[in-house]
């Protein structure tokens, strides 16, 4: 086993990898979707979508998560979310990722 003196104590060199993989892994996750986040369209209308490149194929499990995120943000206001329309595609294996697109009001 190869040992390396780290602040003056020997560090097993197996431990490094681990270390880093449990850094880069949740970054790697975040950075597994694509989000527009709540964007006013007009007339009290918002919209949400969201693109997810994981290993998520549900279309319908993305658009469940916009839902949840559109009534996060009209509680923030006082408000309930009405839901305007939505679409949702699920995965297809080397041609598009699982995604949604929810427009709605806060009532």
């Amino acid at each position: 086993m190869v040992y390396q003196l780290v602040n003056g104590d020997p560090v097993s060199a197996s431990i490094r990898p681990t270390v880093l993989s449990l850094v880069l892994i949740p970054i790697f996750l975040a950075a597994c979707a694509s989000h527009s986040g709540v964007v006013p369209i007009g007339s009290g209308i918002y919209m949400i979508t969201k693109q997810d490149y994981s290993l998520n194929y549900s279309g319908g499990k993305v658009k469940a998560g916009l839902y949840q995120e559109a009534a996060e943000f009209c509680r923030g206001q006082g408000k309930e979310v009405e839901p305007v329309s939505d679409t949702a595609q699920d995965a297809a294996l080397y041609r598009n990722y699982a995604s949604a697109e929810v427009k709605f009001r806060c009532k």
